[in-house]
This record gives C-alpha cells, sequence and structure tokens, in this order.
C-alpha cells in the first residue's frame, strides 16, 4: 500500500491507508482507475477524502469507468457538489449519469417541466419550498459538473442557471396565485430582472435582482397591499434559507427608489416615478432589465415605455463622471489589499469591464439601437463597428470578461459562498490554479493578475472616463473676471477686438460655478497658441458659442481638457473655414462625434462608407430618424474631410474622390428608403428605372457644397397596382426623394438636387421613358447636351436598363461628327458662362466661370472627348486629361499645365467654398481675408496660361 500511495502522489498516512482500502472495497474493479485519476488532480489527499465521502454514503455503487474521472473532478474541486451528492447520492447515480443529463442544456421551458413533475400535488408552502430546492440542488449538481469537467461553454453554464431562476419565479407565481392568492389576476404580474439574470449571465452564487410591478387598473389601495403581500411571499418563498438551504438570494434594492421605494410597484406609479425622479444609476440598471416572469407582454410594454427615460437622444457626459465617482466609492469601500484580490470590485476587475458597457449604452444607447445588448460579450462584439475603443482593445476586454467570468464561477463553487475574491485558503488557491492550467499558484496568480492590470489600463484611458477627474488648474488667475483691468491689459496682447473682451468678460460671469474653473482651463489652452493663427476674435466669438451651446455640461468641457488635440482642431476650423466652423456650431451632435468616432483618420474606402450608412440605417426608429441621421452622417463627413483637406493631410483629388464616396453611398440607400416608404402608399410597379449621375457627380469630382445632377429613366410604360401611370409614378417617386434629400431640417439637408439636364430641361417632364431619351438624343439634343451626356453614370437602379443606357450614350457619342458650327456653339455656351456668371473685373477674380478659370479645362476635355468620339473612361476630368495625354491628343506640354493648374484651381476652389459656405467661386480682392498676395498672382497666371491653351485648341 506504501508504494501504490507513493506512486500515486498521496501522503503516507492512516487516513489515506483506511480511505483506499474503503475504496477498493467499494469498487475492486475501478480501484485502479480511480487511482490514476486521483494522482492527476491539484491536492490528492484532499480529492481522495471527497471520494471516500460520496463512496461511503452509497451502499449499491454502480459506475462505469467513463464515469470515474467525473467523480474525481468533483472530489478534485467542490466541497460544495460533493455535500450534494452526500446527502442524495441518488443525484448522482440516477439524475446524472442514467439519464445522459450532462450533455444537455436546458432552458426555462425544460426548468418548468421538471418543477411541474415534482411540484404539482403540493399544496402546503413548507412542503412546496421544500421541492424548490431539492430540485435546485439537482440543477445546481448538473449544471456545476458540466462546468467543472468543461463539458458545456460558459455561456450555456450562465444561460442555465439564469434560465432556471427564470423558471423558479414564474412556476412560484402560478403556484402562490393557485394555492394561497386565488383573489389575483395571474396577468397582472409583472417581474423584471436586472444585473446578470437579465443578461442570461447569472453565477453559482449570484443574487437575483428583481423588481416587481403588477397592473392596478382600479387604483385601489386595499389591493396594493395584497400585492404587496404576495411578492413578500414570493420574496420568502425564493430567498428564505432553511434546513435545505435556499433557492436563490433576492435583492430588490434596484427598485424605484432604491430601499425607501415600496416592494412593488404598480406599473403607471412606476413610469411617473422614473419620467420625474429617476435617476442617472436607475437608467444604469435598467440598461439590462427584462422581463423573466409573469406578464411578459406587459412587461415588454413597460420597457417600451421607459426607453426615452434609459437612453437620451442626446449625449449626456454626466453619465461618465457619475459612474466614476461610484467607481471610487467601490474603491474607498475595500482596502488596498483587497483591491488585489477582488476579481470583480478590484484593480482591473469584471466591474471595469462592465462600467465601460453602461457608459456606452447610457451616452450613446439613444442613438445606436444594436447597442441595446444585455449581454456583455455580444455588447462588445456589437460595438467594434463604432469604434468606441480599438479592435485590439475589445477583443482582450471579451477574453478578459470570459477569463474573469470563469474565474469567479470556479470560485464560487468551490463551497456556493458569494465571494468575488480569490481564496485566501493555499490549498484552494491550488485547486483553481489547476483548473486553468497552472501548477504553480504563483504564476498562475501573476497571470490574471496581469490580465486585471491591461483590463484597468484600458478603462482609464477610455475616452469617456480619461481626465473626468482632472482638478482645475487654477495656476493662472488672468482670466478673473472681477479684474477687468488686468484681464483687459491681458488681451490686448492678442490685438483682441474691445467687444471681443467685454463679451469674453461677460460670459465669465455667466458660468456656473460647477464649471467655471475646467471652462477657464479651456481658454488657457486656447490663449497658449493663439498667437499663430489669423481671425483671432472669429475663435474666441465661435469658443463662446460652442460653449453656450453644450450648456456648460462639465463632462464635455472635461472631454476638451484632457483632449487638447481638439481644442487645436477647433482653432483650426474656426480659423480657416466658416462652412465647417458652422457644421460644428449649428449641429451639436456633430462635435459629439469628434470625440467617439474614428473622426481622425485621413481616408475611408467605399465599402466602409457603406457599412456606416448600413449602420445608421439599421439603428434608425422610423423614417423620420433615417432622415435626420442621414443629414448627420454628412455633415459630419464632411467635417472630417475638410479637416483633413485644410490641414493639407489629403489633397484635391482625394478630397473629390472621398465626397464622391459619400454622396454615392447618401443617395443609393435613400434610394432604397424612400422607395420601401413610398411602396407602402402607392404601391409597387412592373417596370424597371435607373438615375443616370451627371455633371460633377456622374464624373465622380464633388466639391464641398456641390449639388447632385441627376435624370431618372423608366423602362417600359405601365400602371402601377393602384392604377397610375408610370409617369406619374415615378414623378410623385422622384419629387418624394427629391425632398429627402434637401429638405432642410434642423440637421440641415443631404444634397441640394438639380434635374435641369433632363431631356428638354425644365420644360419636359420630370422622368422620361427610355425610348423618349433615345428619341430625344437622337434628333433633338444640343452639344452642351452631348458634353453633359460624356459625364453619365449610373447611380442606382436596374442593371439590364443601365446597360442597355449606357450602350446608347456610347453610340450617340460615336456616332457624333463634331463640326466648325458645334465648335462655334461650345464656344459661344463658354462666353455666355463667362460673362453672365463669371462677371470678372480688376475687384474680382471667378476661378470656375471667367476666362481660364476651370470650365475652359473641363471643356477642352469634353471636345477632344467627343472630336475623337470618346466616352469618358473614368469620368473625372483629372483622369481623362492622363488618359488624353497618353493616346497623344494633348500635347505633354499641355497636360502638364492643364493638370497642373486645374489642380490648383480645384483646391482654391474647395478653400473658398469651405472659407465662405457658399457655391461662390469668387475672390473680392479688396476684402480677401483668405488667399494671400502671392497666391492671388500665382490664379492669375494660371487662368492666363490656361486661357492660352484653350484658344489654341478650341481654333475653328
Amino acid at each position: 500500500m506504501e508504494a501504490i500511495i507513493q506512486k500515486n502522489k498521496l501522503t503516507f498516512n492512516k487516513t489515506n491507508i483506511y480511505l483506499l482500502n474503503s475504496i477498493k472495497e467499494k469498487q475492486p474493479l475501478l480501484f485502479d482507475n480511480f487511482l490514476n485519476e486521483i494522482s492527476k488532480t491539484a491536492l490528492p489527499d484532499f480529492t481522495l477524502l471527497n471520494i471516500e465521502k460520496i463512496i461511503s454514503k452509497i451502499e449499491k455503487f454502480e459506475i462505469k469507468a467513463v464515469n470515474v474521472k467525473i467523480l474525481v473532478e468533483i472530489a478534485s474541486f467542490s466541497p460544495f457538489l460533493v455535500g450534494i451528492i452526500a446527502k442524495n447520492p441518488d443525484y448522482f447515480l440516477n439524475f446524472l449519469l442514467k439519464k445522459n443529463n450532462l450533455n444537455i442544456v436546458k432552458n426555462k421551458k425544460d426548468f418548468l417541466l421538471s418543477l411541474e413533475k415534482f411540484c404539482s400535488n403540493v399544496t402546503e408552502l413548507s412542503e412546496f419550498k421544500k421541492k424548490l430546492r431539492y430540485v435546485k440542488q439537482q440543477e445546481f449538481l448538473r449544471i456545476g459538473v458540466q462546468d467543472i469537467c468543461k463539458l458545456v461553454s460558459l455561456e450555456s453554464t450562465t444561460f442555465q442557471l439564469s434560465d432556471l431562476a427564470a423558471a423558479f419565479l414564474e412556476y412560484s407565481i402560478r403556484w402562490l396565485q393557485k394555492n394561497l392568492f386565488k383573489h389575483i389576476d395571474l396577468s397582472s404580474i409583472i417581474i423584471l430582472g436586472m444585473g446578470k439574470l437579465a443578461g442570461k449571465d447569472l453565477n453559482f452564487s449570484s443574487d437575483i435582482d428583481l423588481i416587481y410591478f403588477y397592473t392596478n387598473t382600479n387604483n385601489s389601495n386595499k389591493l396594493k397591499h395584497i400585492y404587496i403581500n404576495f411578492f413578500e411571499t414570493l420574496t420568502s418563498v425564493i430567498n428564505d434559507i432553511t434546513e435545505d438551504g435556499f433557492v436563490f438570494r433576492v435583492d430588490l434594492r434596484l427598485r424605484p427608489d432604491g430601499i425607501n421605494g415600496p416592494i412593488a410597484m404598480d406599473i403607471e406609479n412606476a413610469i411617473f416615478y422614473y419620467e420625474n425622479f429617476g435617476r442617472i444609476w436607475e437608467r444604469g440598471v435598467l440598461l439590462k432589465a427584462f422581463p423573466v416572469a409573469g406578464n411578459i407582454h406587459e412587461c415588454l410594454k413597460l420597457l417600451n415605455r421607459l426607453k426615452p427615460f434609459i437612453y437620451r437622444r442626446n449625449l449626456d457626459f454626466r453619465v461618465a463622471e457619475e459612474i466614476l465617482q461610484m467607481k471610487q466609492k467601490i474603491n474607498n469601500s475595500i482596502n488596498h489589499k483587497d483591491s488585489f484580490n477582488n476579481i470583480k470590485l478590484g484593480i482591473g476587475g469584471i466591474r471595469e469591464i462592465e462600467f465601460i458597457m453602461q457608459a456606452i449604452q447610457l451616452i450613446f444607447g439613444g442613438k445606436y439601437v444594436d447597442i441595446r445588448e444585455r449581454n456583455c460579450v455580444k455588447f462588445f462584439k456589437t460595438i467594434k463597428k463604432y469604434k468606441f475603443l480599438s479592435n485590439k482593445d475589445v477583443d482582450f476586454l471579451i477574453f478578459a470578461y470570459k477569463f474573469l467570468r470563469n474565474l469567479e464561477h470556479k470560485i464560487q463553487i468551490l463551497h456556493e459562498k458569494q465571494t468575488h475574491s480569490l481564496p485566501k485558503n493555499s490549498n484552494e488557491l491550488k485547486i483553481i490554479s489547476y483548473y486553468f492550467g497552472f501548477k504553480n499558484v504563483n504564476f498562475f496568480l501573476e497571470y490574471q493578475f496581469n490580465i486585471r492590470k491591461k483590463v484597468h489600463k484600458i478603462f482609464n484611458n477610455f475616452i469617456m472616463f480619461k481626465g473626468l477627474m482632472l482638478k482645475s488648474q487654477n495656476n493662472d488667475n488672468f482670466l478673473d473676471e472681477t479684474d477687468k483691468v488686468k484681464i483687459y491689459e491681458f488681451l490686448k496682447k492678442y490685438n483682441l477686438n474691445e467687444s471681443i473682451c467685454s463679451t469674453l468678460i461677460t460670459f465669465l460671469h455667466s458660468l456656473p460655478e460647477e464649471t467655471k474653473n475646467k471652462i477657464k482651463d479651456v481658454f488657457l489652452h486656447i490663449f497658449k497658441p493663439l498667437k499663430k493663427y489669423q481671425n483671432r476674435d472669429t475663435i474666441i466669438i465661435n469658443f463662446l458659442n460652442l460653449i453656450d451651446k453644450l450648456k456648460f455640461n462639465s463632462g464635455y468641457i472635461s472631454f476638451l481638457l484632457q483632449n487638447k488635440i481638439v481644442i487645436e482642431v477647433l482653432m483650426n476650423i474656426f480659423s480657416k473655414s466658416v462652412y465647417l466652423s458652422n457644421i460644428i456650431l449649428k449641429y451639436r451632435e456633430i462635435f459629439e462625434e469628434v470625440f467617439f468616432t474614428d473622426f481622425f483618420k485621413i481616408k475611408k474606402n467605399k465599402n466602409e462608407f457603406k457599412e456606416e450608412v448600413a449602420t445608421i440605417i439599421l439603428n434608425s426608429l422610423s423614417y423620420e430618424d433615417i432622415l435626420e441621421n442621414l443629414r448627420i452622417y454628412k455633415q459630419k463627413e464632411h467635417l472630417r474631410l475638410g479637416l483633413h483637406f485644410l490641414n493639407q493631410q489629403v489633397n484635391i483629388i482625394e478630397v473629390v474622390k472621398q465626397l464622391t464616396f459619400i454622396a454615392d453611398t447618401l443617395f443609393s440607400e435613400s434610394v432604397k428608403v424612400v422607395k420601401k416608404e413610398f411602396e407602402k402608399r402607392y404601391g409597387k410597379i412592373n417596370t424597371e428605372f435607373i438615375i443616370l449621375g451627371l455633371g460633377k457627380f456622374g464624373s465622380r469630382e464633388l466639391n464641398f457644397s456641390s449639388d447632385l445632377d441627376i435624370i431618372l429613366i423608366i423602362g417600359k410604360n405601365t400602371s402601377s397596382e393602384k392604377g397610375l401611370s408610370c409617369i406619374e409614378y415615378f414623378s410623385r417617386f422622384l419629387q418624394r426623394l427629391i425632398s429627402f434629400l434637401s429638405i432642410r431640417t434642423k440637421n440641415g439637408i443631404i444634397y441640394e438636387i438639380d434635374t435641369r439636364l433632363r431631356p428638354s430641361g425644365n420644360s419636359g417632364t420630370l422622368v422620361t421613358t427610355f425610348e423618349s431619351f433615345k428619341d430625344y438624343h437622337c434628333n433633338s439634343s444640343a452639344i452642351w447636351e452631348l458634353q453633359a451626356l460624356l459625364k453619365a453614370r449610373v447611380v442606382e437602379g436596374n442593371k439590364i436598363l443601365a446597360e442597355k443606357t449606357l450602350d446608347f450614350i456610347k453610340k450617340v457619342i460615336k456616332e457624333k461628327n463634331l463640326n466648325k458650327n458645334d465648335i462655334k456653339e461650345v464656344l459661344r455656351i463658354r462666353k455666355r458662362i463667362e460673362v453672365e456668371e463669371g462677371m470678372e473685373s480688376d475687384k474680382i477674380i471667378d476661378i470656375k466661370n471667367g476666362a481660364g478659370g476651370i470650365i475652359d479645362v473641363e471643356f477642352i476635355v469634353q471636345v477632344l472627348m467627343l472630336k475623337n468620339k470618346i466616352v469618358y473612361k473614368y469620368g473625372n476630368t483629372f483622369d481623362n486629361l492622363v488618359y488624353l495625354s497618353k493616346k497623344n491628343l494633348l500635347s505633354k506640354q499641355d497636360f502638364k499645365i492643364l493638370y497642373k493648374k486645374y489642380f490648383f484651381l480645384r483646391t482654391i476652389e474647395n478653400l473658398i467654398r469651405m472659407h465662405t459656405e457658399t457655391h461662390t467661386d469668387k475672390i473680392y480682392i479688396e476684402n480677401n481675408q483668405l488667399i494671400e498676395k502671392k497666391e492671388l498672382e500665382s490664379i492669375i497666371n494660371a487662368k492666363t496660361e490656361i486661357r492660352k491653351i484653350f484658344n489654341k485648341l478650341m481654333e475653328v
């Protein structure tokens, strides 16, 4: 026996000899199997003792070799589960092994069937409590063994525990109503699960957080007392500790007004409370709320009515501050040592991951519907596309959360204790370490703490928390609004207008005390680099307007202080671009995007735009929401791109490409949205349609502030389901689309739409059939309309009709023989634009319409393409200049000049539009604050060189 003991890593003593002999006597055939499995465990002596505890309680012990490993794993890990088996051996032999229950993942319905089986004939409350605890022990044993033996995933474990709790509640309210509260209407009972129960994320020793509601249509006080009695009894059934233990610990502290509120509340009073008195912490706990028992339909209606309370349309960064204050209270409540041992509340623990989740949901849940996810892992997978955190950090938080929750389960299943701290007992630590694959306890402790340190780092660097606890610098009192002489002396150094100084002082006087010092610190950071900027008065005024618009929200101000790069970005924008400044100042939601999107990403591809817009539509709750949200997106993307353009991080070629990607995506998605809504009212129609993009939309070279030129072409002329003619049907559809895109709302417009390039212009029908389009361009179109067709591309619609239309356009262009009269007409049109639109003088330069302007280059390209029967290969003027040069249709010298000067003038054109927020292409020399004298000379020289080439190439 001594050799056997030593070989199997047991301690040689009388106790172990006795225990081994006992096992050998009971299981002679499987004795070697037991020894082999025991030797692999963390504490063989401990495991041996627990096995004997089980075996000694069983008279007839029939077990297969394959199940020895399961029994040893239970014995090696959890005295709690060993106790269940020792007390009720039948649970192990018959319930687990013979019924194959270890391979089943049960749900609420399965658990309700089990409860019905054991409790259907019970009428006494004490007996009912006993039966519930009987079922609880069976199921906890089954789920616990599945977990320890790694037979199911962590998600399956938490799912079963959560559904088990929900089933106990559901069955208990039915039993109580049937046996003790017959006068209560069962449909009036509502039980809201909170926290981990609602997220189907329950631990082995979790409380179940509940809120009780009821429907009280009579508003009777007598009825209220009956319901209170009912819910008190229900709590007792589940929560009371009897000789058979308890079912689940019940926590009711999350109810309206916490421990000060009644144990249960009728729905209407609850809604009144939340809408009028609800606090941020109550919004936080309701994030995970979900019906677990009772009238599920009524509960869902209640949650739907509470959505405006939980999820706010505007971002409220006070949430982040309050969460951090809660975290600080937690830190203060546990001592230094516990902060290292407590895997839930300590450094980098589960709570820090949950706080990140809660902050994002409370701040952004009103905007992004799909992040309203109760399960933590699913939530983090969902938010990847929103870039609140890097994908690397999100993946790590998912890994860390799973690991820490698994560790939490293992700590709790040892003794079914509600603890979140690593065991102090060295043997228990060794058991846990072995489970996670570590033979050395210190290595395991270091491993888990390294994970938590990284979680803590992500938490501290998380932009919504970062810097929120900043104290005011308060190291310079030059902004002391009470000392006007001193502040005026300081502001003089910046040559600020006197009225600006007065406005600033008045503004500082008006600030609320809780944010005054932080706002002064923001201005400290503004004044430091102010001298290097032009338009300093504008910068100060815009910041005053911005901070006023943010309503002095301390969360916003803290973000500005922590993210000083944003202050610099805003100064740059306010100094250089009225267009971008107004986007920020007019649309509060755009400013919010600066912090929490990939705002500083320089380039995006078309798929990225598509994914982002698809997500916006997915998260919009109504047609009106989509209409507003697409406007916000367009403004945000123009702001992002405009900033990078101002900073010379992207050139004009990339700008027009990105602007076109944005337009393509927004236009295409708008067509789908409007079509879906339109068909609800007007029905469908059995014909195809396409929309042609023309002008700069068609040639993929949009400017800031560009409108979209389009034509809608339909196939066969038929009638709709509701009897409208094809022309009338699509005319109404196009009018609806134009309205969707161009109507001005609180968030501006998406795009102005121009349909004047359709056949016969404004005098023609709003839509045209393919045959009419074909007939018109074969017989009636003018040369300028052929120029327009060169840029045509299909931006939406039926592929077959698209191919047919583009083939026709190619045919028209190739069949056109450009003669002298055509060239003369082109020159006449150009001259008319120059005179009527350009209107240049000694005081005005028009870089687009004036002589030698942008249009000269575009006309040169168009005429050369028509002359040589070439359809625009790419549409883009830059690319076609290259194409013409390669085909020797444009000399290398002319190409170099035209490409370089066109590039330069298009750059200036967009800078002007950003500076003025208009469609203008004019520079007013006397009042010019944008273009320096040398640059003006370069513009004049560029136009002169372009006009020379224009005159040479356009000679008749």
